[in-house]
């Protein structure tokens, strides 16, 4: 039972309902389904340019054809855009739906229309994930539901049919863009009406049943109705009047009746004030959209009335709206809005009319966790705020708002901005005293005497007695008055010097002679090590003693004890690192002093630039008998990276960066962009930095003055003479090794079979080594993990690649390349930064924000929160910038990159595309060893935020495997495999 209950959990439907993920995908086809919108119009924009290219042309029956595909093209887009709605009704529902079994009445219009739409709308996989969510959720019927309950708007239906419109519609567009290019032409035929498929098409076909007329009372008490076009009263019976009253002009829909008598049922009692005011008429109508996208307005007994955009005043299609004629001479009608009656059109069930009534009232605007808007007044309950009615108005402003309800629906429009809910009206300064019992803080003018509540979230790091500048906030709604902290005067701050300590945290802490103890943040330990001797700045900031280091005064020396183990086929040895188990210290052979392997040891370690902590045996502790070795040792393949050779390598590892080293070293010397610079302006070149080509690191911060090129291009050497320059100065300038050609060379690459003759090519023919061994990257990493199977997710500059490999094969059919990297999540903080104010243009800014970035950008996840406080970041020339929401919006575009216009899928999903196309068999394994390499650093909060994305599309259970070299597996892993005595003997040579 329990084999079939988890082989039915590896099959269980993809898209089961899952309500977080729903919205999810209701908020990425939203953004989506915007983009389509703006290249459909932009399609359509080129397509009338074309229409009026044929008619100048004289090639009429051309642009007829082209004419009935942008009539199309129009009606998809007012699709989209109903779609559009009904996603963000919706997604403010969703709480509802999750709660209901059924699908709930007040939205199935919305969601049977997202279901019999989806399928129709292009390239938006959102939609179909959703379609399919509903379908677990409410049945595989659902869709046959929909259409048999009659939810679907006929509208919509008419349009995703795509009928050929009728001949004076084309005529009527054809027209339209032969007046807007100033191309002459005429017809006949041409109307003066909307489109067909408008409302007015239904007016006319109900003017046989439906009539207008005044309301009359004669002296027997019986009712009838005087219609304008026929002389024969209409009789009225008492359960039919809909509450109208004598001399009321009403609309009245007649009985089907087999004499010839007239009687009917008062429908619509047209309100008092719908009066002729002279040269101007006032009258009530709904609001439509035609194919152009022109605003009509249609009322009774009268020719639509054409609406411009700036008389709008914030109606929309189908609101209900009073509108105030043009006294125009050429007989056409025109007009201006005047105010919005209600948000929904009347409509007709069971013979009689249902109007929606509404009322106004004032609130405060207030935006939930979903992103959705609601009113929140004293007198009411919230209602919801599409963002479409807020006409202007801002989260936490109060507005004056009309609230319609239509069949048990409440829907809000504000009419007025009545300023914002919490208003600045002073400043003081004073003292802040903290009442213990209660918890709460209040504000003490030292003048007046006069006392402020402070609520906790704007204390802003002030304490007890501290001196203090507020800000007194009046709240609109209330007219309560509260302060908050602008600053605070009094946070001390002096200068100590003393021996640091880190924890294995990575946080430093530093004792005064006060016995005080001082914390240093990571980020602030600025290259500071274990009990190194340091000065520091401390800050007082009511909650404890921070520091932070300026200056290290003396470098320290790691002394301790420890237990030495030996390599026995090299004679080297290493300890553990005192303060970071994961790190070892290597004790050379010539540094060992006697000591043998398992004795306790006096260990003094220096930290080595390139080489890391290299230690030496001070004196032997204690001293062990070593038992007789194994003839069977067995070796330990994470341990391969410490196992040095006496005829090392050269390593090189080509990519975005290209790192250098040596194969019995733990880092690469060497670790560069893979860029080339050449002047643009030579002659404008400074004399002592003049020179004709730059590489690597000089290349960086110089931009704007030269012309950068990369000799690797996705993963492919494309300039061989470039590539053997740049590799020819790191090895001589950089390595410092002048006669490389002695040495083997190991090459780490991604694409080592597509690679292979251009690596023959640069090392042999270019770069003259005599022996080649040449690797994957990704079986690099492997080697280095000591793992055969995992899924590598490869995060670069460029682009991002996810590579299985399963059994130590590459699952190249499976494998995808994304084009987003880190240099888009750079180019998007930038952008995000000259939103907010700050501007960042040239090469050498460019640099600065991706500096920016490393040092404060991070990924929302559960562990994170939602949001960080703003930090400062110091800019070269000593400005101080705040960066705030861009230091988390900027890496959103790894998860959807249609924030930046690109149509692809983001990594989480990606990787479960990858997953899904791997064998059925391999799937669980390699989640369980997901592998994510990042190598322009490490971002915050990217793994977590990764797994949760994950854990929300797939039953699998991901993990990250351990890593013990961050950001340099394939390099390490090169170096070892050049180190290992099985590989040893794989080598190419020029003549074979």
């Amino acid at each position: 039972n329990k084999q079939v209950s988890n082989m039915n959990k590896l099959f269980a439907p993809k898209n089961r309902f899952n309500g977080e993920k729903c919205s999810m995908l209701l908020r990425l086809a939203v953004n989506r389904m915007g983009l389509m919108k703006v290249k459909k119009r932009e399609l359509i924009d080129v397509q009338k340019r074309e229409i009026a290219t044929l008619l100048d042309a004289q090639k009429l029956d051309t642009a007829r054809i082209k004419v009935i595909a942008l009539v199309q093209e129009e009606s998809m887009i007012e699709v989209i855009r109903i779609l559009e709605l009904y996603c963000e009704t919706i997604l403010s529902r969703m709480p509802v739906v999750i709660a209901q079994r059924n699908c709930p009445l007040d939205i199935k219009e919305q969601v049977c229309g997202l279901v019999y739409i989806a399928p129709h709308i292009p390239h938006n996989e959102e939609l179909l994930k959703i379609r399919s969510m509903f379908m677990s959720k409410y049945g595989s019927s659902f869709p046959k539901e929909c259409v048999s309950c009659g939810c679907i708007d006929k509208e919509v239906r008419d349009r995703l049919e795509r009928l050929v419109p009728e001949d004076a519609v084309i005529e009527l567009y054809i027209s339209s863009i032969a007046n807007k290019y100033g191309i002459p032409y005429s017809t006949e035929d041409l109307i003066e009406t909307p489109p067909d498929h408008s409302p007015a098409e239904m007016i006319k076909k109900m003017e046989a049943l439906i009539v207008t007329g005044i309301y009359k009372i004669d002296n027997n008490g019986n009712s009838w109705v005087i219609e304008d076009t026929n002389k024969n009263p209409i009789y009225i019976g008492n359960n039919d009047r809909n509450g109208a009253n004598i001399n009321d002009k009403v609309k009245v829909k007649l009985h089907d009746r087999d004499d010839e008598k007239n009687s009917g049922q008062v429908i619509q009692v047209f309100p008092k004030e719908l009066v002729d005011t002279g040269k101007r008429l006032c009258v009530q109508g709904i609001v439509r959209v035609d194919g152009n996208r022109n605003h009509w307005v249609i009322s009774d007994n009268m020719k639509p009335i054409f609406i411009s955009p700036q008389d709008l005043h914030g109606a929309q299609d189908t609101n209900t709206v009073m509108v105030q004629i043009h006294e125009r001479s050429d007989g056409k009608l025109s007009g201006f809005v005047t105010q919005v009656v209600s948000l929904f059109e009347p409509m007709f069930q069971n013979d009689s009319i249902i109007e929606p009534h509404f009322y106004d009232i004032e609130g405060v605007l207030d935006m939930d966790n979903n992103g959705q808007i609601w009113l929140v007044s004293d007198v009411k309950e919230p209602v919801m705020m599409l963002p479409s009615h807020l006409n202007g108005a801002q989260n936490h402003d109060r507005v004056l708002s009309r609230i319609d309800v239509y069949n048990g629906m409440e829907m809000g429009i504000v009419l007025k901005r009545l300023g914002p809910m919490f208003q600045i009206i002073g400043e003081k300064s004073g003292t802040i005293v903290t009442n213990n019992s209660t918890g709460g803080s209040w504000f003490h003018d030292d003048v007046t005497g006069e006392a402020l509540f402070v609520p906790n979230d704007k204390m802003n790091g002030a304490s007890n007695n501290d001196k203090v500048g507020v800000v007194l906030v009046l709240n609109t709604m209330d007219k309560s008055i509260h302060a908050e902290v602008t600053s605070v005067s009094n946070v001390k701050k002096e200068i100590l010097q003393g021996v640091i300590l880190i924890d294995r945290t990575g946080y430093g802490y530093l004792s005064t002679e006060s016995g005080e103890v001082i914390t240093i943040p990571k980020e602030d330990l600025n290259e500071a090590m274990h009990r190194d001797t340091v000065m520091i700045e401390v800050t007082d900031t009511g909650e404890g003693l921070f520091g932070e280091v300026i200056e290290i005064l003396q470098k320290n020396e790691l002394s301790f004890e420890a237990i030495l183990e030996i390599e026995t086929s090299q004679g080297y040895g290493w300890v553990d690192h005192p303060v970071k188990p994961d790190q070892r210290i290597i004790i050379p052979k010539e540094n060992l002093n006697g000591a043998g392997d398992c004795d306790i040891v006096h260990v003094i370690a220096k930290l080595v630039p390139g080489h890391g902590m290299i230690g030496s045996v001070n004196s032997i502790t204690s001293s062990a008998q070593v038992d007789e070795l194994s003839e069977d040792p067995v070796w330990d393949k994470l341990d391969m990276a410490e196992k040095i050779f006496e005829d090392k390598n050269i390593v090189i590892e080509i990519g975005s960066n290209i790192k250098i080293g040596y194969s019995d070293q733990m880092y690469p010397s060497v670790n560069v962009p893979c860029l080339i610079g050449k002047p643009i302006y030579p002659l404008s070149m400074p004399v002592e930095e003049s020179k004709s080509v730059y590489y690597g690191n000089e290349v960086v911060g110089k931009r704007g003055i030269l012309e950068i090129s990369s000799p690797v291009v996705d993963g492919y050497i494309s300039n061989m003479e470039d590539m053997r320059d740049l590799v020819h100065h790191l090895l001589v300038n950089n390595l410092k090794c002048e006669n490389y050609q002695n040495y083997r060379v190991m090459v780490s690459i991604a694409n080592e079979k597509r690679n292979h003759n251009a690596i023959d090519t640069l090392f042999f023919n270019l770069l003259k080594f005599e022996m080649l061994s040449c690797c994957s990257s990704w079986m690099a990493c492997m080697f280095a993990m000591n793992i055969d199977s995992a899924l590598i997710v490869y995060l670069d500059n460029l682009d991002t690649k996810i590579i299985p490999i399963y059994d130590g094969v590459i699952l190249d059919s499976s494998s995808k390349t994304l084009q987003i990297g880190s240099n888009h999540v750079t180019e998007r903080f930038a952008e995000l930064l000259q939103q907010s104010g700050i501007t960042f243009e040239s090469g050498s800014e460019i640099d600065i924000v991706s500096d920016i970035k490393r040092a404060l950008s991070y990924v929302k996840s559960s562990k994170i929160g939602k949001s960080i406080e703003t930090a400062p970041y110091t800019l070269p020339d000593g400005n101080v910038i705040d960066i705030g929401s861009e230091r988390y919006e900027s890496s959103e575009i790894l998860f959807n990159p249609s924030l930046i216009g690109m149509e692809t899928t983001g990594i989480s999903d990606s990787i479960l595309e990858v997953l899904n196309d791997c064998p059925i068999d391999a799937r669980r394994e390699l989640a369980r060893k997901t592998l994510l390499i990042q190598t322009n650093g490490s971002t915050i909060g990217l793994s977590d935020r990764l797994l949760e994305e994950l854990a929300l599309g797939s039953e699998l259970d991901f993990q990250y495997v351990a890593r013990k070299y961050e950001g340099r597996e394939s390099w390490c892993g090169a170096a070892m495999l050049s180190a290992d005595p099985d590989f040893r003997g794989w080598k190419i040579t020029e003549n074979i």
